[in-house]
Formats: C-alpha cells, structure tokens, sequence
C-alpha cells in the first residue's frame, strides 16, 4: 500500500509539475515549433494563441492552439490556403516532459479545411509539405513526435484536393478520423477508424468521379513500408452508404503513386453500385438494373498520375436474378457468371462464361458472350444464344397483334456479332435459325387459324431464308420455301418496305381444302365454325405484311370434279386489291392449259375476276364428262365418245366467297375448234335415223373439225351459226343456249341428207346458202324448264333470231373488257406451243 501511495504521489507532483513547466514556456514551445517548421517546410504557419490542459486529455498533459492556419503560396504568387483549423490539441509525452524535452504523442485537429491544389500549369500549393533541400525533414520531425506511438484525431473536416492540370478532384468531409501510428526506421503501422463523406473521388474528371456523393465507414491496419515505397493494406470492411464491402491490397508511393485493390460483396445492390462509378461507366451500366443484390469481385488498379483511368475487372455471379434493361425488356431467373473490365484506355469489356434465363417465357441461354465499348462509346458484342419455348411467348416478343402463334414450341440460335450502337450495322452481321414445330397461327380479327406442322427460318442481314413452311391439309401438305426480304422489320415494328419470294408447292391438293384454311371460326372457345370464307380479308393482311411474289406448284389439283395436274401459276399483288395470276398452266384432260388472270379482291366478300385463257388438244370426252355432259342424259350413255378439243378463253364475272360462282356476272367469249370428233350410240339420232335412214348410217359417227366463236352473257350462250359436218349427217346449229329456262336454238337441216352418201368418208363442208333446201328444227325451253323440239318449215323467225343473236355479238366486241385482246391471246399460244413441245 505504501508503494501504490508513493507512485500515486510521484506521478501527481510530476503532472503538476509539467503542467506547471508548460505553462511557464508555452510561447518558448510554440516560438521553438514555429520556428522548426519555417526552417524545414515552405508556407506560414499563423495561430492565435495557446492554452495549457492539465486534465483535459488526463493523464497526458496537452496544449491547445485556437485558430490555426498554413498558407502557402503558388509560383506564380497567387495565395492559398491551405489548412486552417479553429483548434488543434497537442498531447505531451509526460515522461519526456519530466525530462524538460516537447514531444508529442498525440496530434487532435477539429472543425477545419484542407485544400490542395494544383492548377494547370502544374504549379502547386503543396510545397508546404515539402521540405527544403538543406533541411533534414526526418531528423527534426522525429524530435517533435513520439516515435514509439502516434495518436492522430482529425473531426469535422472538410477536404478538396484538385489537380487542374490531369483533371483530378478529391473532395468530402470527414466527420471523424481516428489513427494510431507506431513507426520506426523501415515500417509504420497504423490502426485507423474513418467517418466519412465523400463528395467525389475524381481519378480523371473528363470521365466523371467515383464514389460521387457517399458516406464511408472504415477501420484498417495499413503498413507502409518506407524501403519498398508502398503501404500493404489487409482486408477490411467498409461501409459505403449502406453497403459493406471486403478491401484489400496495395498503394504503391513512388512517383505519382499507384494502387491494386480489391473489393469483394457477396451481397452488391447493382443500382446502389453503379452510382458509385463514373460517368463512363456507369452510362453503359445504368440501363441494367436487378431484382436482386449480385456477387461482385473486383479489381481496382491506376495510378494517381495525370489523365489516369483505373483499371477495373469485377467479376461476378448472379443467380436466379431478375434483369430490367432500358425500362423495356425484363429477364427472369437470370442465371450470369463472368467479369467486366474498365481499361486505362477507356476501352469497357463484359465477358459472359454462363448466360441463362426466361425472357416474355422464353427460355434461353449463351454460352460464351463478349461486349467491347471503346472510348468513344462504339460497341460491339459477339455471341452466339439460342432460345427456346412455347409459340404464345412470341406473340409478345414479336409485337404480334394480327397474327398470333397459338400452340407448339421454338428453337432460335443467334450468332450476334458487330456494333451494337448501330441497330442495321449489328443486323447486318447477325446469323439466326429459327424454327417452330406443331403450331398454329390465329389471325385475331378475321378468326382464322392456320396449322404450322414445321417452320424453318435462317436469317442473315436482316432477309430470312425459308427452307420449310410445312401448312398441313386433310390430304396432304402445302409447303413453302423462299426468300422474305428486310424480315427484321417485321421483328422490331420498323415502318419498312418487305418484299417476299415464295416457292409453294404440294403432291396433292384439293381446293376445298384449301378453303376450309380460310373458314372463319365462330367461337374461338369452342372450336365451332360457320362456313363463312374471308379468304380476300386474309389475302390483304398477307399483302400488308409480307407483300408477296408466290410461285405456285401442284402436281394434282382438284376442283370439284376437275383434276388438273402439274399446275404452275406466278402470284403477284398490284396493290392489297388486285392479285394477278401471271404464267399459269397445267395439265388437264391429256391436254394443256394456260392461262394469265386478274383478280380484283376489294370486296371482303366477293373476287371479280378477269381471265384469258389457251388449251391444246383436251380429251373431248373427258371435258364433257367433267361438266357432267352438260345435262345430256344420252351423252353419258356413248359407247364411243372421242375427239380433241382447243380453246382460247376470255371470262370475266364474279366469284361469292361463300356460294361460289355467279353465273348472272359471267361474260366473254370462247374460241373453240374440236377435231377428230367420233360418237356412237347417241340414242336420240338412232331414233330419227330408224324412220328414215339405214341403221349402219348413224353408228360410229366421225365429224369434220367443228370452230367458231361463241360469247356469253347473262347466263346465255350466244352460238353463231355453226356447221357440223359428219360422215351421217351435216347441219347448221345458231341461237341461245340458256342457263335459266331461256333456250332457244334453231338447227337447220339440208334435205341433202337424205341423198345416199359413202359413210367411210366426211363430205367436205358446204356453206349455208349453198346448201339447198332445210328444214328447221327450234329447242326451246318450256315451262318445266325442259327443252320442246319443234319442226319448222320456214326459216322466218331463224333469220329473226339471227338477226338479234347478230345484235348481241356487236355488242360483245365493243365490250371494252374484251376489246384489244388479241396480243394477249397471241402471247398465250405461243406458251400453250412451248409448253406442249
């Protein structure tokens, strides 16, 4: 007990007594530091006075000198300031003082400014750190502070330190610094706690600052290493607003100064992250944003230098994320794993090592992905992502709102190489395959599904190639194949002209089948449907979208009870109105057809059509038979039946999408010629024959070339007289042929037929008036809509009827629908020769 009461003693009488001592000589300390610092530094230092504490900072002993300041100088005279502080405290070594010597082991500076600066002729305030060449810094500042353990304590603090001629600015405010330092001749280990507020942290200005506007939280244990010029930083935590983060590395002294750190979170809020980079960074950065917080690793290394760029690589693994680009695109369950580099250059990279997610249910991902911004802002990206997923997800990717994908799944590769700044250079270089299996498309307004069995797309500089639309039917496929020209612009919504060249083709098809693809569904719900064809509507969507040139090939083709076969036509629109049917040909009857036509779809409801038409050498039998012997009972009960037929064709009328065709719209002409003509068994010319003629006579009938020119209008035939030649009969056929119990046709009999005649050989053709005296016969349609036969003697009302049939043809021929067709029809039989060669 008396030891502790002697110490306690001792150490009280030798802080009274320091206390004392320091109160006597505070001006001789101060005079002796002040004079220190004008010996060893440039600058002046200025104070206002000094108070002595006792039991201020007990047990130490310190001083406190108000209102300190250090000015400075530039070299070309402009003065600044460069520290003031209202109160620095100064702690003294007691154990020294007991020894009459001032060193201070603790340094306590409050409510002050620091300003460095630095201006573009790189002259600089700076100096007053500096010391004067015949000054020994090291010597005397070890004499005035405690080598052993140096307390520093900075509050309240604003700083700015601004280098004009690199475009460097550091500027904040420390709320409180707290710093221990032990050194020696090689070391100086510190253990430092930091409040901050950073206002910027500007490496190169030109490319905005770091850490703009940011509360800092600290404490960590740097060495700096005075032989090796560098001070080791362990990790530790910081807190930058309210995130923490792992720091470590090194900050190398020599010359400028340079660093190598690394900042590690396992937790990165991206969007809090991105505001602490600079602006070249963060515009790249800023159109990304994640649902949640990302690992991040990063590497940070620069120098201090003029127009230094640090050099950033942060690493990072996102999984399970959701991803929002631009406000527009959002990707869920994104699954991410790379790094993305700042260069000194400028120049930004982002790698991708695993890229996955849903984007609008679309599954997709990519292997290996790399972004490469220079400084200038061009960027350009090369990868190679393949997506997949259910059709209905396209609808809204593709800003469907006509044609929506209703069922079935997608396959999408994208090989993506080029300038992402420039949308069409970047389309240019970017090679996709895209395929769709089991699908169907619905056109929203009209109700009309279209089944997808395979859909296979390659796209390259903006054009697709379609190797396979495969449109299923209830007997077979259609397929498609071509060339769709600026298809992007069907992608991205653009306002610009597409052109398609389509090849369709099928082994077999059937025309109401094809229909029933442009049946209107009544209930989308339910599946029922009504028959109500909106085949012109659908034509005019085709048209405004895909405004296509389509090459038609059917190897059968069956209408009604027509087959035609090897069918070739060119499809061509005028406008979203007009369809021309150009080059059209086929096999039909052991024959052939060609035949060019126009379509005019302005009505929804109903196509007004226009065509001119050629055959060679159609099977007469077989065309009679296809038009269901035109009522003709006793022609379908022949026993022989043969002959060819050619026709040249101009018709025009009017086709109901729902009812078919119009027979009152029908109108044109018909230029026939039927060669080799043969028939046997017609009953109703055996029954005549029995009265009058030998048997022998009407049996195995063979017929000179029967050619004239026929018109029609009305739902009326109107015949020119036509004469029939034939090895048992010749006679004169002229006058109406009625679809609607209007018939009235006059057939003029010479009496010459009942002369004998050889019947192995055709008499050759006589004309009407040098045929002698006739007899007529009138088929007239009756009330029952059935044809009385009627024997005349006198040809009065013949010359009547045609006299009016005479009338009725004039008028065709100035019809101008008809008028000036003969080049056209020219043109056709010079196709109808080529194609039967």
């Amino acid at each position: 007990m008396k030891v502790l009461i002697t110490i306690s003693i001792v150490f009280i009488l030798g802080l009274i007594g320091g206390g004392y001592y320091l109160k006597t000589h505070k001006e001789k300390v101060l005079h002796e530091f002040s004079q220190w610092y004008h010996k060893h530094h440039k600058g002046t230092l200025t104070f206002d006075n000094i108070s002595v504490n006792t039991f201020k900072h007990f047990p130490s002993l310190s001083f406190t000198i108000h209102k300190v300041s250090l000015k400075n100088s530039l070299d070309n005279g402009q003065q600044t300031q460069d520290f003031s502080f209202d109160e620095v405290d100064l702690k003294v070594s007691l154990k020294n003082l007991l020894r009459k010597k001032i060193q201070f082991n603790s340094l306590i500076m409050k409510n002050g400014k620091v300003f460095l600066f630095t201006d573009k002729n790189n002259l600089s305030n700076t100096t007053v750190f500096s010391a004067k060449k015949t000054a020994s810094k090291k010597k005397h500042l070890q004499s005035w502070f405690s080598k052993e353990q140096m307390h520093l304590e900075l509050t309240n603090v604003k700083y700015e330190i601004i280098q004009e001629f690199n475009h460097q600015k550091i500027s904040g405010n420390l709320n409180g610094l707290n710093a221990t330092v032990s050194l020696n001749d090689t070391i100086i280990h510190t253990d430092l706690v930091l409040n901050a507020y950073m206002e910027e942290l500007g490496f190169n200005l030109q490319n905005g600052a770091f850490l703009k506007d940011t509360r800092v939280k600290l404490r960590m244990h740097p060495t700096l290493f005075i032989d090796k010029k560098n001070i080791a930083i362990p990790p530790f935590d910081i807190v930058l607003n309210d995130q923490i983060f792992k720091v470590g590395g090194t900050i190398y002294t020599q010359g400028y100064g340079s660093f190598d750190l690394t900042i590690k979170n396992s937790k990165t809020d991206y969007d809090k992250t991105v505001k602490l980079l600079p602006a070249n960074i963060r515009k790249t950065l800023k159109h990304f944003s994640f649902a949640k917080p990302i690992h991040t690793d990063i590497a940070l290394q620069g120098s201090f230098g003029p127009n230094s760029n640090p050099y950033v690589n942060v690493d990072f693994k996102i999984a399970k994320n959701n991803l929002q680009i631009k406000d527009s695109i959002t990707i869920d369950s994104l699954d991410l794993v790379g790094n993305f580099i700042s260069e000194e250059s400028g120049v930004l990279k982002l790698h991708t090592k695993t890229l996955q997610g849903v984007y609008k249910g679309i599954s997709f991902s990519t292997k290996k992905a790399d972004l490469y911004s220079t400084a200038s802002g061009k960027t350009s990206i090369q990868t190679v992502t393949t997506a997949k997923g259910n059709t209905k997800s396209l609808n809204s990717l593709l800003n469907n709102t006509t044609f929506l994908f209703q069922e079935g799944r997608f396959n999408l590769t994208s090989q993506i190489s080029g300038n992402i700044n420039n949308l069409d250079s970047l389309l240019q270089t970017t090679k996709s395959s895209f395929s769709i299996q089991n699908s169907n498309v619905l056109h929203k307004e009209l109700g009309v599904r279209i089944a997808i069995d395979t859909l296979h797309l390659a796209i390259a500089k903006k054009d697709a190639n379609l190797s396979i639309l495969k449109i299923p039917l209830k007997e077979n496929n259609i397929d498609l194949t071509g060339k769709i020209t600026n298809v992007l612009a069907l992608v991205f919504g653009k306002k610009e002209p597409v052109a398609t060249a389509i090849k369709m083709s099928s082994e077999k098809i059937a025309w109401k089948n094809v229909t029933q693809l442009f049946n209107k569904i009544d209930s989308f719900n339910t599946g029922t449907a009504k028959q109500h064809l909106v085949i012109n509507d659908f034509a005019k969507s085709i048209y405004q979208k895909f405004n296509p040139n389509i090459s038609i090939k059917f190897k059968e083709f069956n209408y009604k009870d027509f087959q035609l076969f090897n069918a070739e036509t060119g499809l061509k629109f005028k406008n979203e109105n007009q369809i021309y049917l150009k080059n059209t040909g086929f096999d039909y009857r052991n024959g052939s057809v060609v035949l060019d036509a126009n379509l005019d779809i302005t009505d929804p409801e109903k196509t007004i059509f226009e065509i001119e038409s050629t055959t060679s050498k159609l099977d007469f039998a077989k065309v009679v038979k296809d038009y269901d012997y035109f009522g003709i009972q006793s022609l379908q009960n022949l026993k022989q039946f043969t002959g060819a037929i050619d026709v040249n064709t101009v018709v025009k009328g009017v086709l109901n999408n729902d009812k078919g065709l119009d027979l009152q719209t029908l109108s044109g002409k018909i230029d026939f010629n039927i060669d080799s003509l043969s028939i046997d068994g017609f009953k109703p010319l055996e029954k005549v024959a029995d009265l009058v003629f030998r048997k022998s006579r009407f049996e195995n009938i063979r017929f000179a070339p029967i050619s004239n020119t026929i018109y029609f209008k009305n739902k009326t035939v109107e015949i020119p007289r036509t004469e029939i030649q034939s090895t048992a009969f010749n006679l004169y056929v002229l006058g109406d042929l009625g679809f609607d119990n209007n018939t009235n046709l006059w057939i003029s009999i010479p009496l010459s037929n009942l002369e004998y005649r050889n019947i192995k050989n055709i008499p050759k053709k006589v004309a009407y008036k040098n045929s002698g005296w006739k007899v007529f016969v009138q088929a007239v349609s009756n009330s029952k809509n059935e044809i009385d036969y009627k024997f005349r003697l006198s040809d009065r009302k013949l010359l009547e009827e045609e006299k009016h049939l005479n009338k009725q043809i004039l008028l065709y021929k100035k019809d101008e629908q008809l008028h000036g067709k003969h080049e056209q029809q020219k043109r056709l039989k010079n196709r109808i020769l080529e194609k039967v060669q």
